[in-house]
């Protein structure tokens, strides 16, 4: 079964350049059917618009600008995803993978794609906090797993539900060794090690219609 799969980016798209080998590998498991950011000046639009894949602009600034709202607001939010997914309607996608997509997704795109919105998150979401949820969310979390002590960090591809950085995790790169590093360096090493890999394999998981493990570790 050939998944098409759409990718959601906003200034950059780690691991895209894996994605773009993967996609013009004869008998692979996906094809990249559109590329969509919210970012005009997104370093992915080159190289996927080169690959042949059609590439988007939802300019979310812009968007929130026509509205005169912040990007707080997110009944605005939903008004963008309800058009993000107008945008891909004629694209068809199985599968929806966001690659350092900083916005939080809302009900429209979620409901439009239930169960088939993937991320990849710099972070172990299985570490849980005093209160159930993972301990390690948002923006800056390999930041703040490096401030906690943590000895290593490692990368969650997980479910995207309204629960930001809280849905199911599905899979999880090998783990990295913190050892004095910067949290931009541990980042940006992770995110060009893992991501790639991380995404390709959830993705031949369900080209397969197999269950998705909850979470494995896939190494790179």
């Amino acid at each position: 079964m050939l998944i098409r799969v759409a990718l959601l980016c906003a200034a950059r798209a780690p691991g895209l350049d894996y994605l773009l080998e993967q996609h013009g590998e004869h008998g692979r498991s996906f094809e990249l059917v559109v590329g969509v950011t919210s970012d005009p000046t997104s370093s992915a639009v080159g190289p996927m618009r080169r690959a042949g894949i059609p590439t988007l602009i939802h300019d979310i600034a812009a968007f929130y600008a026509s509205r005169g709202a912040r990007r707080t607001d997110l009944a605005v939010r939903r008004d963008y995803d309800t058009r993000t997914v107008e945008l891909l309607r004629l694209f068809r996608p199985d599968v929806i993978v966001l690659s350092g997509y900083l916005h939080i997704v809302t009900a429209p795109l979620l409901s439009a794609y239930p169960g088939r919105v993937i991320n990849v998150h710099d972070a172990d979401l299985t570490i849980l906090g005093p209160d159930g949820h993972p301990k390690y969310r948002g923006l800056h979390a390999t930041r703040d797993a490096i401030r906690a002590g943590e000895p290593t960090t490692r990368c969650t591809l997980h479910l995207v539900t309204e629960n930001v950085d809280g849905g199911p995790a599905l899979l999880q790169s090998p783990e990295f060794p913190v050892r004095g590093r910067h949290h931009y360096v541990q980042r940006e090493w992770m995110m060009h090690t893992a991501w790639g890999p991380l995404i390709a394999r959830a993705i031949e998981l369900f080209a397969r219609e197999a269950a998705l493990p909850a979470p494995a570790a896939v190494g790179m």
